[in-house]
């Protein structure tokens, strides 16, 4: 692990722990809620978008990204392409942390 918090490898960059990780501890306004991390913003926005309220507020109130990743329900996810809706999230989230608002 180098001093930015990521190992490089052969082929990949290991980044947990660090500023690019979804579990890092960061502030996100988001639809006038505030999140911890990326991850958590990432869970709730799934819930969301399947109206699956009771892990939406489950995940809202998560204290740490592993407790909201856990949170999740998967299988109310189903049936959707969901690489395609992370990868929206991810970019809202990246706007989010920017300081940008959406």
């Amino acid at each position: 692990m180098n001093q930015d918090g990521y190992r490089v490898t052969d082929k990949y960059v290991l980044f947990w722990g660090s500023e690019f990780s979804n579990f890092y501890p960061c502030k996100i306004i988001f639809d006038h809620k505030e999140f911890k991390s990326s991850e958590q913003l990432f869970m709730w926005c799934k819930a969301h978008c399947f109206q699956d309220y009771e892990s939406e507020e489950l995940i809202l109130n998560a204290k740490t990204p592993k407790e909201a990743k856990e949170k999740a329900k998967p299988e109310s996810f189903k049936g959707v392409p969901i690489l395609l809706l992370s990868a929206g999230l991810i970019a809202m989230a990246f706007m989010c942390f920017s300081g940008l608002k959406i």
